[in-house]
């Protein structure tokens, strides 16, 4: 049995992050909104994001969200089958604009609204997805 939660951070700045918490496995994964420092080759329709933390694996980062690896590789061209070339620190694609969200992932449904001279807070909206 998967399940798996999401739980908004909003910045006065504007930027949400979305961070998963898996109970399958006790994976813990920060879905971004945007991408803050993205490796090189990413879909430039890429709308989802992963901070890659230590640790992280190929497998690690896709089962959990319910991608196949055939995409996110497709989505983050300098990434390889054998995935020694993730890069802790960096943001990896882990959805595509008109790409039906996968079973178990979360789906934000809006990005955030560009940041203005004045501080704000935003929301995102998520859909949660629970496989079973």
């Amino acid at each position: 049995m998967v399940r798996f939660a999401t739980v908004l951070v909003a910045t006065l700045a504007g930027a949400v992050s979305a961070v998963g918490i898996g109970r399958d496995r006790g994976t813990l994964m920060a879905i971004r909104a945007e991408a803050a420092k993205p490796m090189e080759g990413l879909d430039p329709k890429c709308n989802k994001w992963h901070r890659v933390v230590s640790g992280d694996t190929c497998e690690g980062v896709v089962k959990p969200m319910g991608i196949d690896m055939d995409d996110f590789l497709k989505w983050n061209t300098k990434i390889t089958k054998e995935c020694k070339e993730l890069m802790l620190g960096y943001d990896v694609c882990i959805g595509v604009s008109g790409t039906p969200a996968a079973s178990g992932t979360n789906s934000p449904t809006s990005k955030p609204p560009a940041s203005s001279s004045a501080p704000a807070i935003h929301h995102q909206e998520v859909h949660h997805h629970w496989a079973f």
